[in-house]
């Protein structure tokens, strides 16, 4: 008869284990930091009220009210003549981040904000244990910490406070490419990917979960391609099982939300209308300042309908350069660049090549707003951020002594050209708003060079610079 003993975890594994502990406290402080307004001064999010108080509370006021009745309503009596809320999937019956809230009646204000900060660390928990633990990166825990921070604070997910439901899927992109990683090589870990698949599909905005899925599934297939053969068969069995749980879990409220989709007031817009929500080919400026075409709707200008940049902060920016370099070797990083240029071609709608050719296509043509793919533009370059800061201790001295060096001509540059560039702006203060992005960006050049040096020579201050100065920027 075999004794089971229970495993005694080793003192490395110990101190691993309270290091990401660790790490996870960080990301929780800054989330708290980042939201400070909320806790002192009593703000809310969004500006105006937005979708979440207008159209998402009345309908999980009326869900939570039923439920303390004993009743899950389905069909809510209160919106038009009735409305199935459950083929709604943005409302979120079956997003199980939003069940505290349905077992609070009434539902206090800040526990619907807390909500909508709970995704934007559940997005940097979830890189940070994906760059850690995935054996495609296995980065360290400063370059997982930057690139956590760069994506969690990416203007994406500001831009969409008012639609948590959006900031659900893209917060649950890196946890389910972390569990294809692991139900890839392992058959005992196919809940790790099931379980993540399916929460982004119950995030419930349909067009951010299209594309995290498309994402999963390209993911997918090359790493059933890595695995060889007759490996990457039995990857691709592995994971297409855990796809397959995905979706049977989230189905309850997929299969609703598609059966309603010919019913919407969107499907009823004629094809060559469905246009408008593209991104600007003149906002990839904002990658480096979100203030040249200003940050939310009431400072946007180039275009009546503002839309997200893909900011994750000039910081992580300049980083993203030597993580890109220094892996050219590696198709990892060619990965990541063909990911982020699919998105961004994707993201200029009918302005660009990719688009129209999927425009006809279901689920596609009813998802014309093009622009919020924008948000897999970031996820990679908060990626190789991560892998710049990975390359400064590894890369050749005299390479990074040019990325330093280019930096501080790059800063000189911003500073002087400034006020042309900004000239472009309406004026008065948008255009005053413009230069001091620029300027502001410069120093940030000249900023991130000197910490850069400082972590090419192992100085802690250098990499800890690094990250406490991009956290400060977004």
């Amino acid at each position: 008869m075999t004794n089971l003993v229970k495993r005694t975890p080793l003192p490395g594994e110990r101190r691993a284990l309270k290091t990401e502990w660790g790490a996870l406290l960080f990301l929780t402080a800054a989330t708290a930091l980042f939201f400070w307004p909320l806790w002192v001064a009593g703000y809310r999010f969004p500006k105006g009220s937005g979708d979440l108080w207008g159209q998402l509370y009345p309908v999980w006021s009326f869900v939570a009210e039923w439920l303390r009745r004993g009743v899950f309503p389905l069909w809510s009596n209160r919106i038009m003549g009735g409305d199935p809320i459950l083929a709604e999937g943005q409302y979120g019956l079956f997003n199980p981040l939003n069940w505290p809230l349905f077992l609070a009646y009434p539902i206090p204000q800040w526990l619907v904000l807390l909500r909508g900060a709970f995704s934007f660390w559940l997005a940097g928990a979830g890189l940070y244990l994906y760059l850690r633990r995935s054996p495609l990166w296995r980065l360290g825990r400063a370059p997982s910490l930057l690139g956590a921070v760069a994506y969690m604070f990416a203007d994406p997910f500001i831009a969409h406070l008012g639609h948590p439901q959006f900031n659900d899927a893209m917060a649950w992109l890196p946890w389910a490419l972390l569990g294809v990683d692991q139900a890839a090589r392992s058959g005992r870990r196919i809940a790790r990917a099931a379980i993540p698949v399916a929460m982004l599909l119950l995030a419930g905005h349909g067009q951010a979960s299209l594309y995290g899925a498309i994402t999963v599934g390209l993911y997918t297939l090359w790493q059933s391609v890595e695995g060889g053969w007759p490996e990457g068969l039995r990857r691709l069995g592995r994971l297409a099982l855990a796809g397959a749980i995905g979706i049977a879990l989230a189905t309850p409220s997929v299969l609703p939300g598609l059966a309603r989709l010919p019913f919407t007031e969107r499907a009823g817009i004629a094809l060559e209308l469905r246009r408008g929500y593209e991104f600007p080919p003149a906002m990839l400026v904002d990658f480096l300042t979100p203030l040249f075409h200003g940050r939310g709707a009431d400072q946007f200008w180039l275009t009546p309908e503002r839309v997200e940049s893909g900011y994750v902060g000039a910081v992580a920016l300049f980083l993203a350069l030597p993580g890109l370099v220094g892996n050219l070797h590696s198709r990892r990083a060619w990965a990541l660049a063909g990911l982020g240029l699919l998105a961004y071609l994707f993201s200029l709608g009918y302005q660009g090549p990719l688009y129209p050719a999927l425009a006809h296509l279901p689920l596609f043509a009813e998802s014309w707003k093009t622009g919020r793919a924008i948000f897999l533009v970031s996820f990679p370059l908060a990626i190789l951020a991560a892998l710049g800061v990975e390359q400064l201790s590894r890369c050749p001295r005299r390479l990074l002594a040019l990325w330093m060096a280019g930096l501080v001509l790059a800063g000189l540059l911003f500073w002087a050209q400034a006020p042309r560039w900004a000239s472009v702006a309406p004026d008065g203060v948008s255009r005053s708003r413009a230069l001091t992005g620029l300027r502001f960006a410069a120093l940030l050049a000249g900023a991130s060079a000197l910490l850069g040096w400082g972590a090419t020579r192992g100085r802690l201050w250098g990499r800890a610079g690094l990250l406490l100065l991009l956290l400060a920027e977004l």
